[in-house]
């Protein structure tokens, strides 16, 4: 409920981690990335790389900003659906849980 997610703060899977890498690691995967004769990774690939997904656990609504005040609902989205995290989570200043 949101009340207990409010009341203990914000979910583990919600929470950064540090990620640290050897350089050894970093070259090897830049390597494996690389197309054959480039130097350089292209910004398509990078981004590729960078995308994240978050699979819907329960059904909520999607909305057109950030603030639930004010804002319009665009879709329901169902639980087994993916989306994709273009910004966020951010805390929701006026209700204190994160969207």
């Amino acid at each position: 409920a949101a009340e207990e997610a409010d009341a203990e703060g914000p979910r583990p899977e919600l929470i950064y981690e540090k990620v640290e890498i050897s350089r050894e690691a970093a070259t090897r995967v830049f390597t494996f990335l690389l197309e054959d004769g480039q130097n350089t990774i292209d910004k398509e690939t990078f981004l590729r790389l960078m995308r994240l997904f978050f699979k819907v656990r329960q059904a909520t609504v999607l909305t057109d900003c950030h603030s639930i005040k004010g804002s319009t609902i665009v879709r329901r989205l169902e639980p087994g659906e993916v989306v994709e995290v273009l910004q966020g989570p951010m805390v929701e200043e006026s209700v204190g849980l994160m969207r």
